[in-house]
């Protein structure tokens, strides 16, 4: 290739990069263990809601889905949260936002698991391309 023209590729390819770190996911990864009462895993298929709220009991909920998970022989399973219904970043916007899971016909687990800092840096890319602040 002639310099000219790898000079040119590689100051196309430097100029995309930034619009490649901008296709940030909207899922969460969210993995857990099925177990029946005495602590045997479950290893069949079972209908999973996903709920985030507000607040640790009662509120407002924010978003929800349900998804079908299948554990492995352990009762294990992964999932990618907001790959049923996407998760909107209005949901993960305020002080705090609470998971709740319900497995099949079962009253939903509680305590809720507060979601941290991992799950709320999916909305820093809206703040990193404002522009700066005057201030």
């Amino acid at each position: 290739m002639r310099p000219c023209r790898m000079t040119a590729l590689s100051l196309f390819v430097i100029l995309m990069l930034p619009g490649l770190t901008l296709a940030i996911p909207h899922l969460l990864n969210y993995q857990g263990r099925l177990t029946d009462g005495t602590g045997s895993p479950i290893t069949t298929p079972a209908t999973v809601e996903f709920r985030v709220y507000n607040v640790p009991t009662g509120g407002t909920e924010l978003w929800m889905e349900s998804q079908t998970v299948t554990p492995n022989t352990d009762g294990l399973f992964s999932i990618e949260l907001g790959s049923a219904i996407p998760i909107p970043d209005s949901a993960l916007s305020g002080s705090e936002a609470w998971l709740e899971i319900k497995i099949d016909t079962d009253p939903p687990i509680f305590p809720r698991t507060r979601l941290s800092a991992v799950p709320y840096a999916r909305i820093a890319s809206s703040y990193w391309r404002r522009p700066p602040s005057s201030e």
